[in-house]
């Protein structure tokens, strides 16, 4: 990490005294008429990157290389102290419009560690007439970084007339100055925007001519006339001009140096975990039954962070129908539980952000980047997200209402890092073309784009304005929600490369359904997503969402063909392409995808720009892909898949492999099951679910059952269902709420709490036992949480969740300056 103490010769302490960026009238320059004949300054800042700034030659000779010093965007509230006290019931504090570059303060020394240190001083031996100098900078940089400024000499600290000028249109200078021998000027700059902001862009046309007489390196290719024929996004380039007493600028001396805003780096997934956040919430009571809400998920994923970061660290309620109690702003540790009721019952986190980080040599922040989503978590991120360390940016973020999914966080994530160049490829149904890709030590971005569904061009150019991570695109317009963490995440592993992907495979599914089609369901074979419901408060039969094996393939392979050929092998190829990825650095979770209705039911909340017409698709299956990967440990969606013997599954999946060309060896779960009982659940009903018949026909009879209950068990069924209820009875014999209630089963009243429960039975699920075996040589722990609160919504544990990640420049010496070339063209038009 960057050291965190002030830059070296930075004074301790510095006066509020501001250099505002906002232009003012002309003609409020003063002339010192105190200024000794053959004034000469020039400037010196931290253009090697070091970390101190050291006025000799060889830190001005790479004054002019890209990207010289580092102005780090001043996003976060570095002083909480400047809080006002929570007083309950008040309306909550919007901290936006406390970070630290809202105001025109240094706020304390955490933030002045933030700041970029230049100073101006005067060399001797340099011949000169001038009487007085200017710092020049042009006027839509002056908008994008704003200055302090102080002046020093024998311990003495004064606040110089010092403020940005100019016509709003030309350069825009600091007013004339001197420095007489001894005095130390110095400059603190900080970056009020990111490069790249359709708010404030950047200035265009070449950058200034180079100094004059002062030696400089100039890049390679470089006339010198001027330095670089065309400015950088995040380039801000500093002159100083010398004047003669009359006002008229001198030919020289002169001085120019270039600084950079520091780019915004996504952070990939396989990156070790700091905090989580999640949303929590709670049932609905208003209407008739209960609208569950997230209490099961909340709970599981609460349990297993408590493996990742310690049980002292992550509370967990004393039983399983207690409730959470919600995270404030003044909690710090690694488990967030944002409460839902306060922001609108909104669950998706990962959508409303993605977070990031920008890195300077002498500081560095997390950085969040507030997505084109106008829902309820707006608030909080507003409300809650900022804190030391930790910013905000909102410039994309106008509230808008017509907003399409495509410009979620979901559709936006960073791979690790890629090792090698990869080529040019042209347009085709994985994506649009996109030239070649120099090598991406600090990862790629992927983005769902695409000419049938673009997201707007203002965000794209925000992403491709930050230079070190290229942006590969790819087309999810055949995807409902459209988000590319619908098929594709990332885990670190100890190869070579680092990491593996891991992808949604329709052709895993299939082979996969084929095999267990074999096992009879004379033996225990049990179906898909028992005890399932997709409209949450399980009231519409046609909403049971109980599948058998056969009736999966039949209603639903012929479309996964079509959307296997017509975009998964496509997208497939890309990212291989594009990542520079071998068939052995790819995962592959078996997934079906759901046969659109036509038209399709309308989204809730609706999606602006969606056509229910439209062919698109989501995960029919749990789509286990879309996980939360916390360092060594996996949050995967568990995927209620069917299940069977631990004889037959260890002889389907040794088919499978075989087929498939996976050499991992078959890794089984234990025998028995975990579910979660949600309020307002018949007991009766619960033991439905859970009953297994001795043939598919008599199966049904207890799913019709279970979907209308004046459809008769057969004789059998009967038995059958009583029985089970007490095996369940009796594996729960702790849990008396549950005991009082299967006493009699078909009498019993419904469940009042959330509860979870054993099944017992000496099978497994196959879906659990794949991932088991695949994930297993990585040398990770695989969590399965019951995400389903999320599936019938058209998301999964990744789009329920978020987290803030270690940086890569923690464990790793790189830095993004070493690869950081603008000229370097990877741009692209959807």
């Amino acid at each position: 990490m960057p050291p965190d103490a002030p830059i070296k010769d930075l004074p301790a302490s510095l006066p509020p005294t501001t250099l505002p960026l906002a232009p003012v009238a002309p003609g409020s320059t003063g002339v010192n008429t105190l200024a000794p004949p053959g004034l000469v300054v020039r400037l010196h800042a931290d253009f090697d990157r070091s970390g101190s700034v050291v006025s000799d030659a060889a830190e001005d000779q790479v004054r002019l290389l890209r990207p010289g010093a580092i102005i780090l965007p001043n996003f976060d509230i570095s002083d909480l102290g400047r809080l006002p006290p929570v007083i309950p019931g008040a309306a909550a504090l919007d901290r936006e419009t406390l970070l630290d570059f809202k105001d025109a303060l240094i706020n304390g020394i955490a933030d002045q560690a933030q700041l970029t240190l230049t100073r101006l001083e005067s060399p001797a031996g340099i011949a000169s007439r001038a009487a007085k100098t200017e710092i020049r900078i042009d006027s839509k940089d002056a908008v994008r970084i704003r200055g302090f400024g102080s002046l020093s000499a024998g311990g003495f600290i004064f606040s110089p007339p010092v403020v940005f000028i100019g016509d709003g249109t030309s350069a825009v200078s600091l007013t004339t100055f001197n420095i007489p021998s001894g005095l130390d000027f110095q400059i603190l700059f900080e970056a009020v925007t990111l490069a790249g902001d359709p708010k404030l862009p950047a200035p265009k046309g070449p950058s200034p001519l180079k100094p004059n007489p002062f030696a400089a390196k100039l890049p390679a290719g470089s006339s010198g006339a001027p330095v670089f024929a065309k400015r950088a996004p995040g380039d801000v380039w500093v002159e100083i001009v010398h004047q003669d007493s009359g006002g008229k600028d001198l030919a020289r001396p002169r001085d120019v140096a270039l600084f950079t805003i520091a780019p915004l780096l996504l952070l990939s997934g396989a990156l070790p975990p700091k905090r989580v956040f999640v949303v929590n919430i709670i049932d609905s009571t208003s209407g008739t039954p209960i609208q569950p809400g997230n209490h099961n998920f909340i709970f599981d994923l609460t349990e297993a962070c408590q493996a990742v970061f310690g049980t002292g660290t992550v509370p967990l309620p004393a039983n399983e129908s207690a409730p959470f109690t919600t995270s404030t702003p003044a909690d710090t540790g690694p488990f967030y539980l944002i409460d839902g009721s306060k922001f609108a019952d909104d669950p998706w986190i990962q959508d409303e952000i993605e977070i990031g980080y920008c890195f300077a040599p002498h500081a560095s922040m997390h950085v969040v980047l507030h997505c084109k989503r106008n829902r309820g978590l707006h608030d909080f991120v507003h409300q809650e997200m900022p804190a030391p360390g930790v910013g905000l940016y909102d410039g994309l973020h106008a509230g808008n209402p017509n907003s399409d999914s495509v410009h979620y966080g979901g559709n936006l994530e960073a791979t690790p890092p890629i090792s090698a160049a990869t080529p040019a490829m042209g347009a085709g149904a994985a994506g649009p073309a996109v030239k070649a890709h120099r090598a991406a030590p600090f990862g790629k971005i992927l983005l769902g784009d695409s000419r049938e569904r673009k997201v707007d061009a203002d965000y794209r150019e925000l992403l491709l304005d930050q230079i070190v991570q290229p942006v590969l695109p790819v087309d999810t317009s055949w995807l409902d929600v459209g988000h590319v963490d619908e098929f594709i995440s990332f885990v670190a592993d100890g190869s070579a490369k680092g990491f593996k992907m891991v992808s949604a495979s329709i052709g895993a599914m299939t082979t996969l359904l084929e095999e267990i089609k074999k096992v009879p369901v004379s033996s225990g074979r049990t179906n898909f997503h028992r005890g399932k419901w997709t409209d949450g408060v399980r009231k519409n039969p046609a909403s049971y969402d109980e599948i058998s094996v056969e009736e999966l393939i039949a209603s639903a392979k012929k479309f996964n063909d079509q959307v296997r050929a017509n975009h998964l092998i496509p997208i497939d190829q890309r990212l291989k392409t594009g990542l520079a990825l071998a068939e052995a650095d790819i995962i592959r979770i078996p997934t079906y995808f759901k046969p659109p209705a036509v038209p399709r039911p309308t989204p809730t909340p609706p999606r602006p720009g969606i056509d229910p017409t439209a062919n698109r698709t989501v995960a029919q299956t749990v789509g286990s892909v879309n996980m939360l990967v916390l360092g060594k440990h996996l949050m995967i969606p568990k995927p209620f898949g069917p299940r069977m013997s631990s004889t037959d599954a260890q002889d389907v999946l040794g088919r499978v492999f075989k087929k498939l060309k996976v050499s991992a060896a078959v890794a089984l779960p234990p025998v028995g099951d975990v579910r979660w009982i949600e309020p307002d659940e018949s007991p009766e009903r619960m033991a439905c679910y859970y009953t297994d018949a001795p043939s598919a026909a008599e199966r049904q009879n207890i799913i019709d059952h279970i979907k209308d209950p004046s459809v008769a068990l057969s004789v059998s069924n009967t038995v059958l269902v009583a029985a089970r209820a007490a095996e369940i009875a009796l594996a729960n014999a702790g849990n008396a709420l549950l005991l009082t209630q299967l006493a009699s089963v078909f009498t019993g009243k419904p469940t009042p709490l959330w509860m979870r429960i054993k099944i017992p039975d000496n099978k497994v699920d196959i879906l659990e036992a794949y991932m088991l075996s695949v994930f297993n040589p990585l040398g990770v722990t695989v969590h399965f949480v019951d995400d389903w609160f999320y599936h019938f919504s058209e998301g999964e544990a990744h789009c329920a969740t978020n987290c803030l990640r270690e940086l890569p420049e923690t464990s790793d010496p790189k830095r993004w300056w070493d690869k950081y070339d603008p000229s370097v063209d990877v741009r692209y038009s959807p």
